[in-house]
């Protein structure tokens, strides 16, 4: 896309539902999430070869990924019904909660 906004082109296909595109610190990848597993989970897409990969593989719906300061996690928030809060994940799907929450949580952010 041109810095005017002009010549933006799609980077994902089909009719699925991606939202909240989160940029990775290095340029490479884009962190989003999408109901294209059946609920949403969190998904990156290679900018270079589009490529697209699952991260999470949860039952649960989880939104709103952010990357870490050396893309090499992701926070994002979950409605799992045992632990629902903030998680981290690698991109092989370790994960652990961060916080966990019994109310509303807005879009995680990484601080230094």
């Amino acid at each position: 896309m041109a810095a005017n906004g002009s010549d933006a082109k799609a980077l994902t296909s089909g009719s699925f539902d991606d939202r909240e595109p989160h940029w990775s610190p290095d340029g490479t990848r884009i962190a989003f999430s999408s109901d294209r597993s059946g609920n949403y989970d969190v998904w990156v897409l290679d900018v270079a070869s589009g490529q697209v990969r699952q991260v999470t593989r949860d039952p649960a719906n989880d939104f709103f990924p952010a990357w870490s300061n050396d893309s090499r996690e992701l926070l994002f928030v979950s409605n799992r019904l045992t632990a629902p809060g903030v998680y981290a994940t690698t991109l092989d799907g370790k994960e652990r909660l961060v916080h966990g929450s019994n109310g509303s949580i807005g879009a995680p952010v990484w601080t230094t």
